[in-house]
């Protein structure tokens, strides 16, 4: 061009163009063996390349001169020509792998647009047009199209190479410029060839010769060793101009079909629609790419805030190492081994403090001397440097602490770390050396405020602190001395510290001082013992000795002494309360166990008997019911005192729990004076005592068990209570206010018993609980005019058992609510059917046994009223029959519940009269209709029982109420039945108790006849 323009036309002419194409060979040749020792290849593929092109040049400005024709197309020339793309393609694929280029997918994915739209434009602009051109022959065809496809081969590994990691100096400028200058020159070439042919010696030599200076320029440069060194941008960033540039290749193919359809060419629409699509699918690539580093990126963030956390919460070194060392594997990923190093004492030396795999006192140290000098300057430069040894790449981040190396942290992973999580290392590096900083600044200022502090705390410590020598010698006391003791520190000090202590644990203390002296260092010894207060007499410290003897600033024994007089009186005080009932100031159960268990084994030592009374308070359930919880704590208390008054001072009374109180008498004269002993406290508890004005006499049953006199049978504390409360049990059941010794058949009856009451909530849920009916005969009409039901259990083991058997215990359970409930319920649920199959005027009457507990609760009005709602019998047809026990317990609230009942309609019997009180006094005021009249009187053969039973009846008459004798079991009970003039008779004779179906029979056969001629119905129960 410059010849061209001066007139130099020499300068534009072939010779020229092949000396300058020649100097870019020898340049690369010169610049390969100058700047590469090792890698000289990449570099020697341009040269060939370069030299075949110049080859080419030279048969093509001198074709008539070889050949003595025209240039033809295509030549020999097109063949040195087209061998250049493979080998510049090979020469740069050779310098990627020898610089280790990173497999950077965004990279390739970039690369890849720019090349498909690079390839879609050259097919529709320079290889399409002769693909349709059929004047061609194929050879012309195949070799123009082959031009622009090495072009695009070669644009496609250079984008690759560009678009890459490692692009520093001018070396990689110029060969990635002179390439360009290649293509876009080839590009210009072929196109003008399509458009009118192209001349020697125009603008296009000047592109070539371009690529050749600079290609030369490539390999001269210096710079060209530093095509291997890592750039700082190796992930293929979307920087502006690269986004530019995605954005102008993606929109080539609809620019294409745009352009073309208005300028009305052809234009190969599947070709098009294929690079759409590739491209189509490349942007979605690197669109998964990119979320997935942004994912990457947050996932890495997170940890680094949690490590960040966990480092400032960190307290002490060993927490500070365990959360870097769980931080970097969050960060850097689950796979890798990190390891944490710190500088010990040798400043030019690395310990190891902690490792994700191993113990890190395992670890060999580094020495700082050791590792080359790059990477000594890059740590101590904070830079992240990577080192690849045996199949293992170190990622190491340096901690710098004012601005000096203190230590690493390092990653060991098979493969190199991305860039980002490198990054994220070094930041987590600086964290971790921030967190060290505060915990040694941390460390300085609390040493440095130790001294003051200590010093202060041993002048106003609460402790006495006291250092003597190994003969007690006192070398020093605390301040505290004063406050403690009353002893001013000039006093005592040239004194010995067992001049204060008690004279009975003098010698025990200097015992202890010498020992403790005996010590190693850090074995420190606890004792006790009483000091001499000043005024206030003895007090009782506790002292912790410490050997400091070695201690040049010590050289004594430290004793640390407290006042421990208030513990050691709340410790007595606790204890008491642990063996002792609040309520009664009694022994309790643990210390009554404690007792008898030594007084066992003092009489298996010295055969000293022992005997255990278990007592149980009668009807305190019934006190605190009527009286309240506190007039029920009186009587307990009231109890205790009087059971502590009767005992020897080596026996002992306790409380074992609720109403029940125990005594043991050591060495027992006998039997009979333990059953003495027993009577005794019998008759002292049963001596009446004033609740709220009220006189209440309080009963006990007393269960006696003696050890084995001889020892011959070993027996322990929970053994011999068992077997006195057994028998207390069996007294209990005797009646109140008595006592039972222990048999060994009692056992067994216990074990009935508990196994009955287990069973109680399991028969109700399985309603094995069923009713009987006793006919009561009407001995003036001869029918019968009721009925009383009786309740029995079936035992699915022990068979039917009487209400003796089993109510007692349902009482005690509480389950004699619900057991009276489904009674009252089903019996006058079968008196309605029974009223209905055989009716009679008045109707037939159903009588049903109320217990204490059922009558004193407010409630049983209302269960009775539902009953009566639910079944809809006749309100007068349901008999309630209460015992005069039960009704004497609180006559003022059994008068309240019987005047309740009777506001019901129902009417109420007095069963079982004439064995307890009988007073007319009561019978008066009690709102009863019936009287059943025991069947011991009937029993009783003498005149005047009969005679007593027919006053009653007549009585009974007097008080509109209506009699019914009990107890009629054979025909000679009938004849004295017949003398009374009763109107009703109830007994065996009539019947036993029946079920349902069999009394439903008798209530059907009932024959019309008078007294006198009375037969009784007879059942098979």
């Amino acid at each position: 061009m410059l010849g061209h323009f001066v007139g130099l036309h020499w300068l534009n002419s072939g010779p020229v163009y092949n000396i300058i194409g020649a100097s870019a060979v020898v340049a690369l040749i010169v610049g390969a063996r100058k700047n590469s020792q090792d890698r000289r290849l990449p570099w020697y593929m341009f040269a060939l390349a370069q030299a075949l092109f110049v080859i080419g040049d030279v048969l093509a400005y001198n074709y008539r001169s070889f050949f003595g024709t025209a240039l033809p197309f295509p030549s020999i020339a097109d063949v040195f020509y087209l061998a250049v793309a493979p080998l510049q393609v090979a020469g740069l694929l050779l310098l990627m792998r020898q610089r280790n280029e990173p497999r950077s997918r965004a990279s390739l994915i970039d690369a890849l647009i720019i090349t498909v739209a690079a390839a879609a434009l050259s097919w529709v602009y320079l290889m399409a047009p002769y693909a349709h051109d059929h004047t061609l022959k194929l050879t012309t065809k195949l070799i123009s199209i082959a031009y622009p496809l090495a072009d695009i081969l070669v644009l496609g590994v250079l984008l690759r190479m560009a678009v890459g990691g490692r692009r520093r100096g001018l070396a990689f400028g110029f060969l990635v410029c002179g390439t360009a200058a290649l293509l876009l020159t080839d590009s210009i070439y072929g196109w003008k060839l399509l458009h009118g042919g192209y001349a020697t010696g125009g603008v296009l030599d000047v592109g070539w010769a371009t690529f050749y200076g600079l290609l030369g320029a490539a390999a001269l440069h210096p710079s060209m060793r530093k095509l291997v060194e890592r750039a700082p941008d190796p992930e293929g960033r979307l920087t502006r101009l690269r986004l530019a540039l995605l954005t102008c290749a993606t929109l080539t193919a609809p620019t294409l079909l745009i352009a073309r359809g208005m300028l009305g060419g052809s234009l190969d629409g599947y070709v098009v629609v294929a690079a759409s699509m590739i491209l189509f699918a490349l942007v979605l690539l690197r669109m998964t790419g990119l979320v997935h580093r942004n994912e990457e990126a947050v996932r890495r963030e997170a940890a680094l805030r949690l490590g960040g956390e966990a480092l400032v919460t960190a307290v002490g070194g060993k927490e500070i190492y365990s959360a870097a060392l769980q931080a970097a594997r969050s960060v850097v990923g689950e796979d890798v081994t990190v390891r944490l190093y710190l500088t010990s004492g040798r400043e030019d030396q690395l310990s190891a403090v902690g490792s994700s795999d191993r113990d890190a006192t395992s670890l060999p140290p580094v020495r700082l001397g050791d590792l080359p000098a790059m990477v000594l300057a890059d740590l101590r430069e904070r830079r992240v440097v990577t080192l690849e040894r045996a199949e293992q790449t170190w990622t190491v981040a340096p901690l710098s602490i004012r601005d000096e190396l203190t230590g690493v942290l390092s990653v060991l992973s098979r493969t190199r770390l991305k860039r980002a999580a490198e990054e994220s290392l070094a930041t987590l590096a600086t964290e971790v050396a921030l967190a060290l900083q505060s915990a040694a600044l941390t460390e300085e200022a609390l040493s440095q405020r130790s001294e003051a502090r200590l010093s202060s705390l041993v002048r106003n410590a609460s402790d006495v602190i006291c250092i003597v020598g190994e003969d007690a010698a006192i070398r020093y006391l605390s301040p505290s001395i004063q406050r403690m003791f009353g002893y001013l520190p000039g006093v005592l000090a040239d004194g010995r510290v067992v001049d204060i202590v008690h004279p009975d644990e003098q010698q025990r203390v200097l015992a202890f001082i010498s020992a403790t002296a005996a010590q190693p260092v850090g074995h420190p010894q606890n004792v006790e013992f009483r000091v001499r207060h000043a005024e206030q007499g003895w007090r009782d410290v506790e002292a912790l000795a410490t050997n400091l003897l070695g201690d040049e600033a010590v050289n004594g024994v430290v004793l640390n002494i407290r006042d421990v007089t208030e513990r050691k009186a709340f410790e007595a005080e606790l204890e008491h309360q642990a063996f002792h009932d609040a309520l009664t100031g009694l022994p309790n159960r643990a210390l009554f166990h404690n007792r008898l268990e030594h007084a066992l084994a003092g009489q298996r030592r010295d055969s000293l008997p022992v005997a255990v009374l278990f007592l149980d308070v009668d009807a305190l359930k019934d006190i605190n019911d009527s009286l309240g919880h506190a007039a029920g704590d009186k009587v307990l208390q009231e109890v205790g005192r009087r059971l502590d008054d009767c005992m020897r001072g080596v026996d002992t009374a306790a409380r074992m729990g609720g109403d029940e109180f125990a005594v043991m008498i050591h060495s027992s004269e006998s039997e009979m004076h333990s059953i003495e002993i027993a009577q005794r406290v019998t008759d002292a508890l049963a001596l009446a005592l004033t609740l709220d004005g009220k006189q209440v006499k309080v009963a006990t049953s007393v269960g006696i068990a003696f050890s084995n006199r001889d020892g011959s049978v070993s027996r322990n504390a929970e053994e011999l209570l068992g077997d006195a409360d057994a028998a207390m049990y069996m007294a209990k059941q005797s009646g109140t206010g008595g006592y039972q010794v222990f048999q060994p058949d009692m056992h067994a009856q216990a074990l009935v018993r508990l196994e009955l009451k287990a069973d109680l909530q399991r028969a109700m849920d399985a309603r094995e609980f069923t009713l009987r009916y006793q006919p009561i005969m009407d001995l003036s009409r001869g029918d019968m005019a009721g009925m009383e039901a009786l309740v029995r259990w079936e035992h699915p083991i022990r068979g039917t058992l009487a209400p003796a058997e089993f109510i007692p215990l349902v009482e005690e359970t509480g389950l004699i609510v619900s057991l009276g409930r489904q009674i009252l319920r089903e019996a006058c649920q079968h008196v309605v059917q029974f009223q209905h199959e055989c009716p009679r005027d008045p109707p037939l009457s159903i009588s049903v046994n109320v217990s204490a507990f059922q009558l004193q609760r407010p409630e049983f009005i209302d269960e009775v009223r539902g009953v009566l709602q639910e079944t809809e019998i006749v309100p007068s047809s349901l008999i309630l029959e209460v015992t005069e026990s039960v009704m004497m317990k609180d006559m003022d609230l059994s008068i309240l519940r019987m005047n309740a009942l009777r506001s019901l309609g129902v009417r109420l019997a007095i069963d079982d009269f004439g064995t307890g009180y009988s007073s007319l006094m009561y019978l008066r005021r009690l709102p009863v209709d019936i009287l059943k009249i025991d069947g011991s009187f009937l029993a009783d053969t003498s005149p005047e029982a009969t005679l007593l039973i027919a006053a009653v009846v007549q009585l009974a008459r007097i008080f509109k109420l209506q009699a019914v004798v009990e107890g009629v079991e054979d025909e000679t009970y009938l004849e004295r039945l017949k003398d009374t003039r009763s109107d009703f008779g109830q007994g065996f004779y009539f019947g036993k108790p029946l079920s349902g179906e069999e009394i439903m029979r008798i209530a059907a056969r009932r024959p019309q006849m008078d007294a006198a001629s009375l037969v009784p119905v007879t059942s098979r129960g």
